[in-house]
């Protein structure tokens, strides 16, 4: 990889048609170095006059986003990555943009403005752009990113192509060793934020490392992959890494995973140690926020499972007085949009995170969010404390703790996702005696006035696609209701052949089981069809509705407590994901069958 810019580089370089630099599903899901270069100029020599003019890339396909990245950079645009896709978030952002770049599974597909990157006719061609770096302005402006919001509203922050190239430049330097060319990235985080735009692209890209234009979700999906790339490495987040830790199968691709990196979130100690443990690699995990690109690194390993935090070499840091805020000094620093700043290419800059922490030697340990302190019936409490407590259980895999109002005050409210035997105490006992266990563990530490008075348990936490807390989704769990579960509980995912196959029980204390037959309650089919269509919209990653359903049969009552399997086999002879066939049984006893057809 050059020494100093690397995308400029990437673009004036003759072309390479035996270089496969990505790789997705379909006939034409591989693209060459070649091909890349043909439709960066295609994309470029369409739009030439878009100096400062702003394109909204509402696509989740990597290639189309590197594409239409890279053709901004040769005409003087600049690209806006949504923070997700929903259709307000799009809405907005639409409405600010001069163009809109989709695909056609996008929900702008098929509006006035919708462009599809790749439409421009391309070949293989090998000149193509006719480039000299003097043509490229690494200074300006060239992608809107926006911040997570943990704590309040997203915010806008721009970067240039300096920031991200030379942002490349250290991650190869700092991580790349034994990373050979040619080793396949798979990543279960989106490309629209900062590290996975980085991770699973950009470095990607300069590196000679093809990606991964799709994001693999399903541990079972992502290890099929690996399986067949012969060498690959992850980009993931934590919650992905809980569930692939966790999957029968991980072990069997352990000689073709040469790195797992992790970022935007606190990686679980017994995380990492179960990836260690299955693959022999122990995970990377990144520090850093959009504003500041990369700060820090560090690897739990079985040696050291508590390591410090090692920053990297062009970053220095520094500790506020008083509240132990980490201050940030960086290159690649980037102030939110009306922060004051110095002009890109400048000197390093400062940013003052919101994360406490105590030097050690050249490096840092966490302690914590600065704005994750709560006052609660005059106690103030460290939410982080709070939380590290509860995962400390047997019943708990993670947690997240946070306040809301009611007539009394302010409150705790906690989030809990149970480990397995978690979920069969809940199943067994009921929601009441499972927060009344952890009530008591948590009175050990802290005052009975002050501990969370409402309980949420659920499959995941309420994150983003960075793998952040979506604080509107955290406040709207704690303000549902008393908190009865509407959901089964889920025990395991896999896949099987074409199926999906997932491991579930009935909670004791379901919230549709009031009323419905007191002394002999069961689960109305109704509600069985209701979790059908869940699981489908999850695995699909999209809402969906029937549009009509086939050969439906209730053969056998489905009761508390009871644990089935829910089977869900779509239909790849018609349109993806139109038909779906499903069964929810236990071994040979049958609960509810059928087909439901999909609406478009």
């Amino acid at each position: 990889m050059p020494l100093s810019h690397p995308l400029v580089s990437l673009l004036c370089e003759p072309a390479l048609p035996d270089r496969v630099v990505a790789f997705g599903p379909g006939p034409d899901g591989s693209r060459s170095h070649a091909r890349l270069l043909a439709d960066v100029a295609a994309l470029a020599k369409e739009f030439p006059a878009d100096r400062s003019h702003r394109w909204l890339v509402e696509t989740e396909d990597a290639y189309r986003i590197a594409v239409s990245l890279l053709a901004a950079a040769v005409v003087g645009a600049r690209v806006a990555l949504p923070p997700n896709l929903q259709p307000g978030t799009l809405e907005e952002l639409t409405a600010a943009c001069d163009r809109v770049f989709v695909d056609a599974s996008c929900r702008s597909a098929g509006s006035a403005l919708a462009i599809d990157p790749l439409s421009p006719a391309t070949g293989e061609a090998t000149d193509t752009l006719f480039l000299t770096a003097a043509h490229i302005d690494r200074q300006a402006p060239l992608v809107d990113l926006f911040t997570s919001g943990t704590s309040g509203p997203g915010k806008l922050v721009t970067k240039a192509l300096c920031h991200l190239e030379d942002e490349v430049v250290e991650l190869e330097r700092m991580l790349g060793a034994g990373l050979e060319r040619g080793t396949a990235v798979l990543a279960t985080v989106s490309a629209h934020h900062l590290y996975g735009l980085l991770f699973r692209v950009l470095w990607p890209l300069v590196a000679a490392r093809p990606f991964g234009r799709v994001s693999f979700l399903l541990p079972d999906d992502l290890l099929a992959r690996v399986g067949e790339a012969g060498r690959a490495i992850l980009v993931s987040s934590p919650a992905h890494l809980r569930h692939l830790a966790a999957s029968a199968r991980l072990a069997d691709h352990a000689g073709a995973i040469r790195a797992i990196f992790s970022s935007g979130g606190p990686l679980e100690t017994r995380t990492a140690l179960d990836l260690e443990a299955a693959t022999g690699m122990a995970p990377v995990e990144i520090f850093g926020s959009t504003e500041t690109g990369g700060v820090a690194w560090r690897r739990a390993s079985a040696a050291d499972p508590s390591p410090r935090w090692s920053v990297f070499a062009p970053v220095a840091i520094d500790v506020s007085a008083g509240e132990q805020r980490l201050m940030v000094t960086s290159p690649f620093v980037t102030p939110p949009a009306g922060a004051v700043a110095n002009p890109p290419g400048s000197a390093p800059r400062s940013w003052c995170m919101g994360d406490r922490v105590e030097r050690e030697g050249d490096g840092f340990r966490l302690l914590g969010r600065g704005d994750r302190i709560a006052k609660v019936g005059e106690k103030t409490l460290s939410l982080p404390e709070i939380e590290e407590s509860l995962a400390a259980h047997d019943v708990v895999e993670t947690a997240i703790v946070g306040t809301y109002r009611d007539r009394s005050g302010q409150r705790l409210g906690a989030i809990v996702v149970l480990s397995a035997a978690g979920k069969r105490r809940l199943a067994e006992h009921g929601r009441r005696a499972l927060q009344a266990v952890l009530a008591e563990h948590l009175a050990l530490r802290w005052d009975r006035v002050a501990l969370p008075r409402r309980w949420r348990f659920r499959d995941a936490l309420p994150v983003d696609a960075r793998g952040k807390l979506a604080q509107e989704a955290f406040e709207a769990e704690l303000a549902r209701g008393d908190g009865e579960p509407l959901e089964p509980l889920l025990l395991s995912q896999h896949r099987d052949g074409d199926d999906v196959v997932f491991e579930l029980v009935v909670p004791r204390d379901l919230a549709y089981l009031a009323g419905h037959y007191d002394a002999f309650p069961l689960v109305p089919g109704a509600v069985q069809i209701h979790w059908v269509m869940s699981a489908i919209g999850r695995l699909l990653g999209r809402d969906v509705s029937a549009q009509r359903m086939e050969a439906i049969k209730f053969k056998n009552v489905l009761r508390p407590a009871q644990a089935f399997t829910m089977r869900l086999h779509l239909d790849r002879d018609a349109q993806a994901g139109s038909r779906v066939a499903f069964t929810l049984a236990h071994e040979a006893r049958v609960f509810s069958s059928g087909r439901i057809a999909l609406a478009a």
